[in-house]
């Protein structure tokens, strides 16, 4: 049986990957020894794990010397190739010297803990980073000869956007190590290769989500019932749910939201202001909830649709957990969200920068559907789940691939 080394952000403590890594793991440890190396020290452990998983907590303040990491970081030939890259493309800035020389750092006190973990495991390990930050730099300096690497991509490990200030450093070198970069989408995939001029084997490896033990309520009614199910965070702009639904007219609606976050705060003072004087709108906000209970909540609860018009997406997995009950989505055309919504067959897209109206036109194209047609985005929904998304199935796809490194 051969042995994987992965790096999570913080699993199998607390819940921020619980909801994806939990089955992978699951999976993987019926063909694999895993050890997981979890870059968390604050959260209690809220996952068991099978006999043949063992787990190391990193922390990344212990024997963080900055001057002697730094001087480190000025022996590293990759750090020099980078900088040669800036300076070809006359994109060197002071702030992306800061994030280079920070990145190196990170990375080669990440692999000097990593150093007698990977001693003690056989000859040849598959070295596994779900996300694809500065680990799988680490990763590529501790790699052996027989060994295989992999890093997973999502968005915030991915996508140039104005949070990392459109820089992630050293994005082609540290991967040219790797036997697979396996993407959540193919347009990450596709927006990977076009924008840092790599070509490291890549591979889709769609996540997915479990089968439902019965599929979400639905009956013939007036009102609309709308789901959102996100963080509250910026990027997710559920602040702009509350300016649509202010527009819509000679429509009952009620609105739905599970998840917290930094917005919190923000949403529910736009919502309370904008929402509460208007009689034909009202809302929820049930804040953060363990995955299983959302799922359960949903499952119990009729929605029309489910509601998403985050700026950026890789490939969200609420949306596959939604379709799996058969609820149609509306969101906008981002990230990998094409590869899950069709227009017009199991939901709508809406432009990433969409306007008020064009929201209000894909809101009413839904509620004038006669009903039988509304079953059909259902349907269509739940087989959108079934055939490309359906968890048992892709972990097993994943499984065989790691297994054929």
């Amino acid at each position: 049986m051969k042995t994987i080394l992965l790096v999570s952000n913080s699993f199998p403590f607390g819940i921020a990957e619980a909801s994806f890594l939990r089955p992978e793991i699951r999976a993987l440890s019926r063909n694999f020894h895993i050890c997981i190396v979890a870059r968390n020290v604050r959260d209690a452990q809220t996952t068991s794990l099978p006999e043949n998983v063992s787990v190391v907590r990193y922390d990344a303040k212990s024997g963080y010397n900055v001057g002697k990491l730094f001087l480190q970081t000025l022996l590293c030939k990759e750090f020099y190739r980078e900088l040669a890259a800036l300076c070809r493309r006359k994109a060197l800035r002071l702030y992306k010297l800061r994030a280079l020389a920070r990145y190196c750092m990170r990375a080669i006190h990440f692999k000097q803990f990593l150093e007698p973990v990977r001693a003690q495991l056989p000859e040849s390990v598959i070295l596994y980073t779900y996300w694809n930050d500065y680990s799988v730099f680490s990763l590529s300096m501790l790699k052996r000869r027989n060994d295989k690497l992999v890093s997973r991509l999502h968005r915030h490990d991915l996508y140039l956007t104005e949070k990392n200030r459109f820089y992630l450093p050293m994005k082609a070198l540290s991967n040219q190590k790797a036997d697979l970069l396996a993407f959540i989408s193919e347009q990450g995939k596709r927006y990977y290769q076009e924008t840092f001029d790599a070509n490291a084997p890549a591979k889709v490896c769609y996540l997915g989500v479990k089968p439902q033990k019965k599929r979400a309520p639905f009956h013939k009614k007036e009102a609309l019932h709308i789901l959102s199910f996100s963080y509250l965070s910026p990027v997710k702009r559920v602040d702009r749910i509350v300016n649509c639904l202010e527009k819509i007219e000679n429509t009952q609606v009620h609105w739905v939201h599970i998840g917290d976050g930094t917005e919190k705060q923000n949403v529910l003072e736009a919502a309370k202001t904008r929402l509460s004087v208007k009689k034909n709108i009202t809302y929820t906000f049930l804040g953060a909830m363990e995955n299983e209970d959302a799922l359960r909540y949903i499952s119990e609860n009729e929605f029309d649709f489910l509601l998403n018009v985050s700026a950026s997406e890789g490939i969200p997995v609420t949306m596959m957990e939604c379709m799996s009950f058969g609820i149609p989505v509306i969101a906008t055309q981002v990230g990998g969200v094409s590869e899950l919504v069709e227009d017009g067959k199991n939901g709508y897209l809406l432009s990433p920068d969409f306007t008020e109206d064009e929201f209000l036109a894909a809101v009413s194209r839904y509620r004038d559907l006669p009903y039988a047609n509304k079953q059909d985005l259902r349907e269509n929904a739940y087989q959108s789940w079934k055939n490309k998304f359906n968890e048992e199935i892709n972990i097993s796809k994943f499984s065989q691939t790691l297994n054929n490194l």
